[in-house]
């Protein structure tokens, strides 16, 4: 679950390499996505300015 604090942000998650994943904008101040179909590793999500590193592991 993503904490966006605004309807309507924008929001990325981008592999090690820098190619987008998946992208969209938050319905709601509190947002779910599945990720579940990725691969383990190392992504960024960029959400209102900011980028946060996800370790995916499964």
């Amino acid at each position: 679950m993503v904490n966006s604090q605004k309807v309507g942000s924008k929001f990325s998650i981008v592999n090690i390499l820098g190619a987008e994943i998946l992208r969209g904008n938050c319905a709601r101040e509190e947002t779910q996505f599945d990720i579940s179909t990725l691969p383990s590793g190392l992504y960024f999500l960029q959400l209102n300015g900011k980028i946060f590193k996800v370790d995916l592991q499964k």
